[in-house]
């Protein structure tokens, strides 16, 4: 699954988890609540500063996120140069 969409995902379900609304995020984190959907249905990339915002505010693991989907994405494109990242 794309980072964009498994994030939106991931973020859905601590949102939930945290019983928030959308539009209650959205204001925690400094965002519309329009931007807020459209991060949570994978559509838009956030800066990495709303990223860390929401992971902050939905005490979302950073390493988990890194570990996940951050390092299995350059180990992707790496299988071609060679490289292996951990």
């Amino acid at each position: 699954m794309e980072c964009r969409k498994a994030f939106g995902v991931m973020m859905r379900n601590a949102r939930k988890e945290c019983r928030l609304t959308q539009a209650e995020l959205a204001e925690l984190v400094g965002v519309s609540p329009a931007y807020c959907r459209e991060i949570e249905g994978g559509r838009y990339t956030p800066t990495w500063i709303i990223w860390l915002k929401i992971c902050v505010v939905l005490n979302i693991d950073i390493n988990c996120l890194q570990q996940e989907y951050i390092v299995s994405d350059l180990n992707e494109v790496g299988k071609y140069m060679g490289l292996s990242f951990s």
